[in-house]
């Protein structure tokens, strides 16, 4: 940090938790180009505050407000709000300027925005162009996806989440332009992966963790650039082949034998300190070809980002702001943000300081 930035920066204490938190010159800076006031709560119980809106992976069954069949929602039939299906929502069957109504200046502004809340529609799942998937929510232009969540671009996937630009995949969390995976984790730019982690570019790998740019690798960790390697262990194409068929693939005990074996062998290995690749000046958790991304967690192609989590890129300027992105700037206190269609010089600001009043 910054020596004079540590001196300028003042301390405040969060008015949910009591604790004490710092908000730096380059932070009001921030709230003075969007002309809000600076946050009373620290940045983790912001965070908290904005997640208590995102349902990520939960599918409830009620009933449709207007129609009064049963519907699967994001929304549980307890919650005393509208809600129309999907396709509902989306068509000009209803208009939401109907329950207009003009401002009580005499009345706060989220008791107000509260009973408005609770009289306009809501969708019944945050969903975009969806063909055969049904059973998802957060996400966008899937075909034949079966219980996806916080995803885009993908087709003929089922039990995943947080994918991108990915098809023919299964029990996969985190991963970007892949094909043919299964139960694996974080994995980029691949192809019939298994049971791997921190995987880029990488083609036929088993069991292993920290690979990149390489091929037929089994049970390995930290290898770059390699092909036909066994718990790190190089041989030649023929003699790979022959050794792999002596695992036993076929049943749950042979499997879990395997898994066991290669998660021991990982922890001879020294662990990164940090998710990441490509950046300047950045600190948090799975950042990657970023830049002046501070306390943020899972972003990439973004820049000028502080307490961000599930950014896309291209993302710039904002602060608090969780899930989505893509052409998304000056975003404050907001999250499931949809704007791929708007150009880069989008300027939002949601400030929801007053979260309590509208519980």
């Amino acid at each position: 940090m910054n020596y004079m930035n540590q001196i300028n920066q003042e301390i405040r204490q969060c008015q949910n938790c009591k604790a004490d938190f710092a908000i730096k010159p380059e932070d009001f800076d921030f709230y003075e180009k969007i002309k809000v006031p600076p946050p009373t709560f620290c940045p983790e119980c912001r965070a908290k505050r904005r997640m208590a809106f995102f349902n990520e992976r939960i599918l409830y069954k009620r009933k449709d407000s207007k129609t009064g069949e049963i519907i699967f929602s994001g929304f549980s039939d307890d919650k005393d709000l509208k809600i129309y299906d999907h396709q509902l929502w989306w068509s000009d069957d209803w208009d939401a300027m109907d329950y207009g109504k003009n401002y009580d200046f005499n009345k706060t502004f989220f008791s107000q925005f509260l009973s408005l809340l609770k009289q306009v529609p809501l969708a019944s799942r945050s969903f975009v162009s969806p063909i055969n998937s049904e059973y998802c929510n957060n996400a966008g232009y899937l075909k034949n996806c079966y219980l996806v969540f916080d995803a885009d671009n993908c087709g003929n996937v089922l039990y995943s989440c947080m994918l991108h630009k990915s098809k023919d995949v299964l029990d996969i969390f985190y991963a970007n332009n892949i094909e043919l995976c299964y139960d694996s984790f974080m994995i980029w730019d691949g192809s019939r992966i298994f049971f791997s982690s921190y995987c880029d570019n990488c083609l036929d790998i088993y069991f292993s963790k920290n690979l990149t740019g390489c091929n037929n690798c089994f049970g390995c960790m930290n290898l770059r650039n390699k092909k036909y390697h066994i718990f790190n262990k190089p041989y030649s194409k023929e003699d790979y082949q022959a050794e792999i068929k002596k695992f036993d693939f076929s049943s749950y005990n042979g499997l879990q034998k395997i898994i066991e074996q290669a998660r021991n062998f990982w922890l001879k290995f020294p662990v990164k300190f940090r998710e990441g690749t490509n950046n300047t000046n950045v600190s948090g958790e799975y950042i990657a070809d970023s830049k002046n991304v501070i306390n943020s967690y899972d972003v990439s192609g973004c820049h000028d980002l502080r307490f961000c989590q599930i950014v896309i890129p291209p993302a710039s300027d904002c602060y608090d702001y969780t899930d989505w992105g893509s052409n998304a700037d000056r975003i404050y206190e907001s999250s499931i943000d949809l704007l791929h269609n708007n150009s880069s010089n989008t300027s939002i600001s949601v400030k929801i300081e007053a979260y309590d009043e509208i519980q």
